[in-house]
């Protein structure tokens, strides 16, 4: 049987599955294997052409690691495949073809078998340890499976939406004053200078994480600045794609992971920063450092510890997977990745102890006693921290 007429009648049942949805994987592969099968006992599939189908179906078959299935099964045809045979097929379409081809394999049969011996002792043991790191890898991956998600406290309300009115004007300052130069120069000159020092001069574009509803990204727009924002909270978002905002429905850290280095102007980080694990805090410092180009601005907004405890039980405080930051923590770690010129702002809203009227002498001494009471007793309840990055 000519190869290419069984590698239309291989396709046909492929070509029927796709047009029945009804008809399973599996029910596919028997058919396959049946007719592979019925053509071996009739002598009508060769070994060569065999192998060449083989071959053709593991070029063309997508591999999906992350797909137990698809792995066992590639194990098992791994299996398979090790297993050499010593015993070279005598068939033969001329009259002396086969007694000639049984006599050499009869004369050097002691030869092919002594190397494909050693081969198949490697192949054992290669095979086993696949096999075996396989297992483990399938153990590792049941035990991150039992690790309750992240989300799976939303029931205790650790999601919550911090106000960012108070910190608006800080945010535009800040932007505008880092991304707006590199949007100012028209003179050809300029531009060609720009683009020869590579795509760090020219990034302008800014990225609010953790969007909320897009508020702050609808007014870097109205002021000159290409803004986008992400946020993996479609409900969130939703009323500011309606009006016709580029916002994302996405994880932070992986919209990150797909940005290229050096393609942001800027970042503001929100929201998401105060319920970072160690290891998601490792990597989104890495990821603004190398996303964010040289002389790009960052932007940080966070509640405060005490002020984010204050508004929460102790079962929510004790069980969160995440918990804000302070100032301080913050401003360490941005400098011990390349950011530069770090300021902190912090808020002045929250309960204060209210000041006495009028200039008298034993009112200022009160209200003095009243601000230092306000530092310690009443902390900000939120703060931002603003830096460039370094070249």
């Amino acid at each position: 049987m000519p190869l290419g007429e069984f590698r239309q009648g291989r396709l046909e049942p492929a070509e029927k599955a796709a047009g029945e949805s009804a008809q399973s994987h599996e029910t596919l592969m028997a058919e396959i294997r049946a007719r592979a099968e019925r053509c071996r006992i009739v002598d009508e599939l060769g070994s060569e052409e065999e192998g060449e189908l083989d071959r053709l179906f593991f070029e063309f078959t997508p591999v999906e690691a992350t797909n137990r299935e698809r792995v066992s099964s590639l194990i098992q045809e791994l299996e398979r495949a090790a297993y050499i045979d010593p015993r070279a097929p005598v068939t033969s379409r001329k009259p002396a073809g086969r007694a000639v081809k049984w006599l050499v394999r009869k004369a050097v049969f002691w030869y092919i078998n002594f190397v494909t011996g050693q081969i198949l002792r490697f192949a054992s043991y290669v095979t086993r340890l696949i096999v075996r790191s396989d297992e483990r890898l399938a153990d590792v991956e049941e035990r991150l499976a039992a690790i309750a998600p992240r989300n799976a406290l939303d029931s205790f309300g650790l999601q919550q939406v911090l106000d960012l009115g108070e910190w608006r004007e800080q945010v535009l300052n800040a932007v505008c004053t880092a991304v707006r130069p590199a949007l100012r120069p028209l003179d050809s000159d300029v531009v060609s200078r720009d683009a020869a020092r590579g795509p760090a001069a020219a990034a302008s574009r800014v990225l609010h994480a953790d969007c909320q509803d897009g508020a702050l990204v609808e007014m870097l727009l109205g002021s000159g600045i290409d803004a986008y924002g992400v946020d993996p909270r479609g409900s969130v978002i939703a009323t500011g794609i309606a009006r016709s905002l580029d916002l994302r429905e996405e994880a932070v850290l992986a919209h990150l992971r797909s940005v290229l280095p050096a393609s942001l102007g800027g970042m503001v980080l929100t929201g998401f920063v105060e319920r970072l694990e160690p290891r998601d805090l490792a990597e989104l410092l890495e990821l603004s450092t190398s996303r964010i180009a040289a002389g790009g601005v960052l932007v940080l907004i966070s509640c405060t510890p005490e002020a984010w405890a204050r508004t929460r039980s102790a079962v929510e405080v004790d069980l969160a997977l995440g918990k804000p930051l302070h100032a301080l923590t913050w401003s360490t770690l941005l400098s011990r990745h390349g950011f530069e010129n770090l300021k902190t702002f912090e808020s002045k809203t929250g309960p204060r102890l209210s000041m006495l009227p009028g200039t008298h002498d034993a009112h200022s001494l009160a209200n003095a006693n009243f601000q230092i009471l306000n530092d310690a007793i009443f902390p900000g309840t939120s703060y931002c921290i603003v830096g460039t990055r370094g070249g």
